[in-house]
């Protein structure tokens, strides 16, 4: 899939009228497309000559931050954006080594419950 095919899919994610499905979308735009996104419009600004000034005005940052976080040379893998199969591997292995930790703990919390009742096997 494409970058710009992803990006409207997270777009339409986030207007949906699912609350679960928009918060999940902007979390992955916000962690994983933002970042991207911002590397790579200043990395086009600079190559058209454009000053670390100019950039950070348009970033509303300080010229020294701006300057501090982007100068260095990016890695092939900061400069391109993370597949969507990698980020759910990614959650799924997060889920999965918190369940670990609860199951070590004999921890088991009923997600759906606000009152941290425990949930039996």
């Amino acid at each position: 899939m494409s970058v710009a095919k992803e990006l409207h899919g997270l777009i339409d994610d986030i207007l949906s009228d699912e609350p679960q499905r928009a918060l999940a979308a902007y979390r992955r735009l916000a962690d994983d497309q933002l970042p991207w996104l911002e590397r790579r419009a200043v990395l086009l600004a600079r190559g058209d000559d454009i000053s670390w000034a100019a950039i950070a005005r348009l970033l509303r940052k300080s010229r020294q931050a701006v300057h501090q976080r982007f100068s260095r040379p990016f890695s092939a893998k900061e400069l391109t954006p993370v597949p969507r199969r990698q980020f759910l591997q990614e959650q799924d292995a997060l889920h999965y080594s918190r369940l670990g930790a609860d199951i070590a703990r004999d921890r088991f919390v009923d997600e759906a419950g606000d009152d941290g009742s425990l949930v039996p096997w």
